[in-house]
């Protein structure tokens, strides 16, 4: 049985939206590899904390995730760790 394909969360900026040049950038490359499906980018709204209500929901129902973010971080909630890369 073959293990479950990792999927990107891509987190766009609060400046930023799903239809951003970086976004689609992404987007592109995932197409064209052949899988469209394991780039999964959400609407975030201005709020933080309504923002990691969004990306618990998208995480909770994506199994295995890389998040990839260009934010600065100035906490971190509980149980998350923080990477800069």
């Amino acid at each position: 049985m073959a293990a479950p394909q990792t999927s990107l969360i891509y987190i766009h900026g609060f400046n930023s939206s799903p239809a951003s040049h970086k976004a689609g950038l992404l987007r592109a490359m995932f197409e064209q590899a052949g899988c469209p499906e394991r780039l999964i980018v959400p609407t975030l709204p201005p709020s933080p904390r309504l923002a990691m209500a969004e990306l618990d929901a998208a995480i909770a129902g994506a199994g295995p995730v890389a998040l990839w973010a260009r934010l600065w971080v100035v906490s971190t909630p509980p149980g998350w760790r923080s990477t800069t890369i």
